[in-house]
């Protein structure tokens, strides 16, 4: 007897202890039907019922007939129902988020700035892709830091209120992007179209300190050859060095900081105003990243430094012994970008398990080579002043923080639970990087609607926009750039990863491009296709097997008997 259960159905105390013999061995009469209705059987008639969609009031009479049958108490399978339930929408949710996240016909898209990006922004950006024959994204990987580095933490987002604004979860506009392709592809291209009004406005405020300095020794000279009395009576004036120095000098605005080394970027940083933004956009990622405490033999913390730089404002420092070569920050951001080729991502990276997470900090993006990339353009293109009022009303932006308007938050937290689904998903799976990537997703898509919102402000020419309340439309374009990134992570995984090597890596975006394009492909089809590139049939069902990650959701594709099949999914 189930005392619990007794006492459940309303048993009284005194029936209870009516019931109690001093025997200990009491025989229980066997449960009617219990053995013609085993596990499986029970568990059949609740899938049925599940199937059935029936209403609560029948599934109610139906578990009832079912406890009547096998004498097991009804709210036990009552709760066997719900788990059963529960399972099932589990599992649609899963399906619904790989629909979304592995759709591989999408991916292969190209991305439209004009469903992501204001208008004159978009149309100004794809002029100049055509005219330099570059895939747009190359100048999205470094128009996102330069929007970062431009606002600091300036703008937030609040995410999440807490009881004290140390418990907030707020968001600022960090962006770290990496530009995988060839060289001479565009990299080099779209981060001088990208940056040169900045670069501009640097090397004015370079030459103002220049000149500035020049004037303060100046300055020095004559303040030494006054008299003590003459000195205390200019100690307030602009005849003081000390003030000279501090308010006609000032702090030197360090927008870009070029190729340092990991020791000069952390002070550039610490030199800064609070809450300013710092920008590192270099031509190749592999060398900065791979010189972080390289004179140190790798005993330094650089990269723990510059980890922890990615997930907010820098805050502390570093003491040193020498206390005029320690380093403190105050609420300063990092913004970084650069390139980098295929070829080095092995040496950098474990693409499959991101070990320390710097992999899933980055926006990936595989830009492609366009097919009209040998043909002249006779066009005009009109990017920099476009660029140049998009960051003068950045840089002059002042504190401000915004929220997601109420249906925007309700988005938002679906999304958010989406990504931590498929997180779990491909951490089961051994994906570690993507894993991470979705695992950073709700912080990634956070920083991405701020920063579409900060563009749109800018671009909106009604003056109707609210700046402090961020709209479902914006985050849905932040979805957007944040799937794709995701998908770009996955087939950056499919093209280079370590399962990849020794199945012709160069040649496996051709066979992708492909089989894409013809939805449907078999190893012999490749072999005949791509015989000139000596494509054994071998090498041929293992780059299948290599492609099927990404089309491993029921419905979106099919791999088996050396056959591939893609089949468009509808968004």
């Amino acid at each position: 007897m189930d005392l619990a259960d007794w006492i459940q159905d309303g048993a009284t105390r005194e029936q209870i202890l009516a019931a109690v013999e001093e025997r200990r061995d009491v025989a229980v009469p066997p449960n009617p039907g219990s053995e013609e209705l085993n596990s499986p059987a029970i568990d059949q008639r609740i899938d049925d019922l599940l199937d059935g969609d029936a209403s609560p009031e029948a599934v109610a009479v139906e578990l009832q007939k079912l406890a009547d049958e096998t004498a097991i108490p009804f709210h036990h399978l009552y709760r066997l129902f719900q788990e059963r339930q529960e399972a099932r929408d589990r599992q649609e949710l899963l399906r619904r988020d790989s629909d979304d996240l592995l759709d591989v016909i999408q991916h292969d898209q190209p991305l439209d700035l004009n469903t992501i990006l204001p208008e004159p922004l978009a149309k100004a950006l794809t002029m100049k892709a055509d005219a330099a024959r570059i895939d747009p994204v190359h100048l999205i990987q470094f128009l996102l830091p330069c929007v970062g580095l431009l606002v600091g933490a300036r703008a937030s987002i609040l995410i999440q209120g807490g009881e004290t604004s140390d418990d907030h979860w707020i968001e600022h506009p960090i962006f770290w992007t990496m530009d995988v392709a060839p060289p001479s592809t565009g990299k080099s291209i779209a981060e001088e179209a990208i940056t040169k009004p900045i670069r501009r406005w640097q090397k004015e405020e370079d030459e103002r300190i220049k000149l500035a300095k020049k004037e303060l020794r100046k300055v020095r000279r004559q303040w030494d050859a006054l008299s003590p009395d003459e000195q205390k009576a200019k100690a307030e004036t602009a005849e003081n060095p000390e003030v000279y120095e501090e308010e006609v000098i000032g702090a030197h605005r360090k927008y870009l900081v070029s190729n340092p080394t990991s020791e000069a970027l952390f002070r550039r940083i610490s030199e800064q105003q609070p809450q300013s933004g710092v920008g590192c956009l270099v031509d190749e990622l592999f060398g900065f990243f791979t010189g972080l405490d390289q004179h140190k033999k790798g005993l330094g913390n650089s990269r723990q430094t510059l980890l922890s730089a990615w997930n907010g404002v820098v805050r502390d420092g570093s003491e040193r012994v020498d206390a005029e070569a320690s380093i403190f920050f105050d609420d300063q951001t990092l913004s970084l970008g650069g390139g980098i080729q295929p070829g080095l991502m092995e040496k950098l990276f474990n693409l499959e398990k991101d070990a320390d997470g710097l992999l899933s900090r980055m926006l990936i993006a595989l830009p492609k080579i366009p097919d009209n990339f040998d043909q002249p353009y006779h066009g005009t293109v009109n990017l920099y002043p476009v660029l140049e009022n998009l960051y003068t009303c950045l840089d002059h932006i002042e504190s401000c923080q915004a929220v997601f308007s109420n249906a925007a938050k309700k988005r938002f937290d679906v999304l958010h639970s989406k990504l931590k689904r498929a997180q779990v998903r491909h951490l089961t799976e051994g994906n570690g990087a993507v894993a991470a990537l979705c695992g950073k997703g709700g912080k990634h898509l956070a920083r991405l609607a701020l920063g579409l919102h900060l563009i749109e402000w800018v671009f909106d020419g009604t003056g109707d926009l609210d700046f402090q309340e961020i709209q479902v439309e914006t985050l849905e374009r932040a979805k957007e750039l944040m799937y794709f990134y995701v998908r770009q992570l996955i087939k950056l995984q499919t093209y280079y990863g370590a399962s990849s090597q020794d199945k012709k890596p160069d040649l496996q975006p051709k066979i992708y491009e492909y089989v894409a394009s013809k939805r449907e492909a078999t190893v012999r089809s490749l072999c005949k296709r791509f015989s000139r590139e000596k494509l054994t049939t071998k090498q041929a069902w293992e780059i299948l097997q290599a492609m099927s990650r990404l089309i491993e959701v029921q419905g979106d594709g099919a791999i088996g008997d050396r056959v591939i099949k893609i089949r468009k999914v509808e968004a």
